[in-house]
């Protein structure tokens, strides 16, 4: 179980697959020619004020990574900024 204030750094590139994919605690002293890194907050606590008894703190669940992910994939679709082509 990760310790507060810690994190999980993802990479991969264009063209790699699911065994290229760089899990590590940090990205200090990656590849910078990596292009699409996911920095996930493990230790930072998410509050839950609708929590039975009165706001609870706690850390963030897999599945609402997930849900943040897919969120996230949506912008990209919708985005017509013309930075991806």
């Amino acid at each position: 179980m990760p310790l507060a204030g810690s994190s999980i750094y993802y990479a991969v590139g264009p063209g790699q697959s699911l065994e290229n994919v760089i899990k590590t605690a940090t990205a200090t002293g990656l590849n910078s020619g990596i292009i699409v890194e996911l920095y996930i907050g493990v230790g930072t606590l998410v509050n839950d004020s609708g929590a039975y008894g009165g706001a609870t703190s706690r850390r963030v669940t897999k599945a609402e990574v997930i849900q943040c992910l897919q969120i996230l994939e949506e912008q990209i679709v919708r985005d017509t900024s013309g930075n991806l082509a």
